[in-house]
């Protein structure tokens, strides 16, 4: 069994749809590794990609049934999504399969996969000698799945892992050639990324607000502090300055002076 290290979302989207030994990110995996050939092809009709992914078998292999299967896996950072391995994605490739003596426009079966979700789709049989002899034939469009999955992570939530895979079983009339392609291959993840730098919506406005309402308070609290400081000054300065004063001044005859007598003010008022 083939191993490689998970290419990340980000190398996976710029790799050249290439298997692992051309630096893409694609192992394969076939019956009868004798008869099925396998590469990654640069042929007219991949015009539209860098590589196709290719296999064949030649007229003298003898087993009736063939199956092939692509398969990769993506990491991804949780971090990227808020910590969820949840995702929503785009999902597609586009599959051509054709031999000398099958019958053109006949359907074909083929299965694919991202993490557990499996889809089924028809493939209709191309034109064989269509696409040897001019490099045409390759009239069909590319399987397209949009959907959701939540994918396995690793041990400490901080990885999430895409499995992808694309399997076909065709069969074997005997002494014909037979050929298998797969290009454009995509996995486009939807859910929208978190931005690190971006403040949280429920907390930052409530820690805004606490650190206003703390501003204002230790203004109004400097303010009172100040004012009460002044007002403890002008009250001693006035008892001192009262404490001080001497009643009998010099330049005033001490006959004309009355003394205050609260008992006479009430008398009078």
């Amino acid at each position: 069994m083939q191993v490689q290290r998970p290419f990340t979302y980000h190398e996976f989207t710029s790799a050249p749809g290439a298997l692992a030994n051309e630096n893409g990110a694609w192992l394969v995996d076939r019956s009868w590794v004798d008869d099925v050939n396998c590469e990654s092809a640069k042929k007219s009709y991949c015009e539209d990609t860098t590589y196709c992914l290719a296999c064949w078998v030649f007229p003298s292999s003898s087993q009736p049934v063939y199956t092939v299967s692509f398969f990769t896996k993506i990491a991804f950072d949780l971090s990227d999504y808020g910590g969820s391995s949840a995702l929503s994605y785009e999902w597609q490739f586009n599959p051509w399969w054709g031999s000398e003596k099958a019958t053109v426009g006949s359907g074909l079966e083929m299965k694919s996969s991202v993490g557990d979700r499996v889809y089924s789709d028809t493939l209709n049989v191309g034109d064989w000698s269509a696409l040897y002899n001019n490099g045409g034939g390759w009239t069909y469009g590319p399987f397209k799945h949009t959907d959701s999955a939540t994918f396995p992570t690793n041990s400490d939530k901080t990885l999430g892992y895409i499995p992808l895979a694309i399997n076909i079983t065709f069969p074997n009339e005997g002494k014909e050639h037979i050929n298998y392609f797969v290009k454009s291959i995509s996995l486009k993840i939807t859910t929208p990324a978190v931005p690190s730098d971006t403040p949280n919506p429920i907390t930052e406005p409530h820690s805004a607000q606490v650190s206003i309402g703390a501003l204002i308070g230790s203004i109004i609290g400097t303010a009172v502090f100040v004012a009460i400081l002044i007002l403890g000054f002008l009250f001693f300065w006035m008892r001192k300055k009262k404490n001080n004063y001497d009643p009998v001044d010099p330049a005033i005859p001490e006959a004309n002076i009355t003394p205050f007598n609260i008992n006479t003010m009430r008398e009078a008022g």
